[in-house]
């Protein structure tokens, strides 16, 4: 079983092997692993979450288990490099951290991303790209607006009975809001260059696996069909990403 730490928690040793991991998965014949996991991000044919243009009832509902995906891909390939690593996650609600884990600070990678595959998207706060780019990784945090409460996240969306389309669709704003927060490479599409936003989404994947275990949100999965319920451009289906439990991990 694969256990994800809270970054603050992490050990010198533990920091350093996340840390060595990503810069070997961005090294090498070009474009990297790395790059092409931001290509595939960039993608906007794969619909992972709401379009800028307020669009796609497929993309809200694909949100939570495309991103679920993309961690475990993410991951997998970070372990091929070292089996110790696993991704932390940022726990932006908490009081003590309510910044960028400071670790990180000088992990700002250059990544030549090649152009995505069926185009890209534009947007997500600042332009984004549709053709090839390099990108060194830069941020601006707190220039994009505050991060949310723990109340208000709480009060939002972690307490009241909602259904998992009002769920998703809150949760994408709430993790919106954390991405214009850190700003920089994270306000874009381009986002997953930057480190911080493989633990953001643990963050995002850690909430929504609490949600998921009460017993008032037993049975509330996202409405996928067909091609829909495939986490292009890998294999998985929908429902093999309901249970972090059946797919090898938890959160401590």
């Amino acid at each position: 079983m694969n256990v994800r730490k809270n970054a603050l928690k992490l050990t010198a040793a533990e920091r350093q092997n996340f840390t060595n991991a990503i810069n070997r998965l961005n090294s090498g014949p070009q474009p990297t692993r790395y790059a092409q996991f931001v290509a595939v991000h960039l993608a906007n044919h794969h619909q992972h979450g709401l379009m800028p243009d307020g669009t796609d009832e497929v993309g809200v509902q694909r949100f939570l288990t495309w991103h679920r995906a993309f961690l475990l891909e993410f991951e997998r390939a970070l372990q091929q490099i070292d089996p110790t690593v696993t991704v932390p996650y940022w726990n932006w609600m908490a009081p003590n951290s309510r910044r960028v884990p400071p670790w990180l600070a000088q992990v700002t990678p250059t990544v030549n991303v090649p152009a995505p595959s069926g185009g890209g998207h534009m947007g997500h706060g600042s332009a984004g790209a549709t053709g090839a780019q390099v990108i060194t990784v830069f941020r601006e945090e707190g220039a994009g607006g505050a991060l949310p409460s723990a109340t208000w996240v709480k009060n939002f969306l972690l307490q009241p009975p909602l259904t998992f389309t009002l769920f998703t669709s809150r949760f994408e704003g709430v993790h919106g809001m954390v991405h214009n927060y850190v700003g920089g490479t994270m306000a874009t599409f381009s986002s997953p260059a930057d480190p911080v936003f493989w633990m953001h989404h643990a963050q995002c994947d850690r909430l929504w696996a609490g949600w998921q275990a009460k017993v008032a949100n037993a049975g509330k999965w996202p409405s996928l069909a067909n091609a829909a319920a495939t986490m292009d451009p890998w294999n998985w289906i929908a429902t093999e990403l309901r249970s972090i439990q059946e797919r090898g991990y938890s959160y401590q």
